[in-house]
């Protein structure tokens, strides 16, 4: 038997392929921010899907302009991420039929960092808690946090935002909800008598407040950055340009980087989901993140010839 025939692989999508550079060069500034216009923006918003509800207002409007002008950097940073990322993301939101733009949700929750951990115990771009993540089915123990899994966090979080919906009706609600959890909005909702976000937000916490505007400030500037001179900062092509494989036996990250050919420190940044840098054996089959470029001919033909132990 093949040596790589004993991991198991099957093949099971590849996230980005840009044929960008993977870093921008840009030309000296000279500081000038890019002009706002409120009309721009709300011509802008007329075009874009209603069905969460964007609108513009004195708070959203207060965080476009922080993200054009002194947040550009780290627009520009997530941006660059995006390309990598939002493949993925609107894959599992189209197959639970979301709306498209629940694709920012997680550059709110995370700034689309895949390995990204808070203080208070939330993990992964969707930022769940333990308890939310193992309810929606995620493995979370010493050995795996399927929270920091990119593929089966965001399953878990389509399925969560499709709960919230079909509980609120509503998605400025739902997002909402996310945010400070299902009882305190039904709880505003039950003391105004109203299931529209608008007339009950001032009854729920002012930083749930602050994340529903950041969240339709987000949409907003993600989706028409050229026009405020944001130039997306691109990851190195090892971790840009990545394809994702379904590994049913257990294995190590150090052993894999070695037959591959690729830095032990790339692999296990792209795969943080694995704590000791331990795969253990699947039998519904564990996600492992590659790069596309750069990987051992040998073993990348290995990968894809009959699909090794797959069922």
């Amino acid at each position: 038997m093949n040596t790589l025939q004993s991991l198991g692989v099957v093949v099971a999508i590849s996230i980005a392929i840009n044929p960008m550079s993977a870093h921008t060069i840009k030309p000296p500034t000279n500081k000038v921010y890019p002009k706002f216009d409120r009309q721009v923006v709300l011509n802008h918003i007329g075009e874009m899907s209603q069905d969460l509800e964007i609108k513009i207002n004195s708070d959203v409007e207060k965080k476009i302009r922080y993200l054009i002008r002194k947040g550009k950097s780290h627009t520009e940073t997530v941006l660059g991420r995006s390309v990598t990322y939002f493949p993925v993301v609107e894959s599992y939101l189209k197959k639970y039929n979301l709306p498209n733009e629940l694709k920012f949700l997680p550059v709110v929750e995370s700034s689309l960092d895949i390995g990204a951990k808070s203080k208070v115990g939330a993990a992964g771009p969707w930022q769940f808690m333990k308890t939310t993540g193992r309810g929606y089915g995620l493995r979370i123990d010493n050995e795996v946090d399927e929270r920091l899994d990119l593929l089966k966090s965001s399953d878990a979080a389509a399925r969560y935002l499709s709960d919230l919906y079909k509980r609120f009706g509503d998605w400025p609600l739902a997002l909402a909800a996310y945010n400070c959890g299902p009882t305190r909005v039904r709880k505003a909702i039950n003391q105004r008598r109203s299931k529209n976000f608008w007339k009950v937000k001032s009854l729920l916490p002012k930083e749930t407040q602050d994340y529903v505007a950041k969240f339709m400030a987000t949409a907003y500037v993600m989706s028409y950055y050229q026009f405020y001179d944001l130039r997306p900062t691109y990851k190195d092509y090892d971790q840009q340009f990545v394809t994702t494989y379904k590994f049913y036996n257990g294995c190590n990250l150090a052993d894999l980087a070695k037959r591959a050919g690729i830095s032990v420190k790339v692999l296990k940044e792209l795969n943080p989901s694995y704590m000791n840098g331990l795969v253990p054996e699947n039998p519904y089959g564990s996600y492992i993140v590659l790069p596309a470029l750069g990987v051992n001919l040998d073993f990348e033909m290995g990968l894809l010839d009959g699909a090794f132990g797959a069922n």
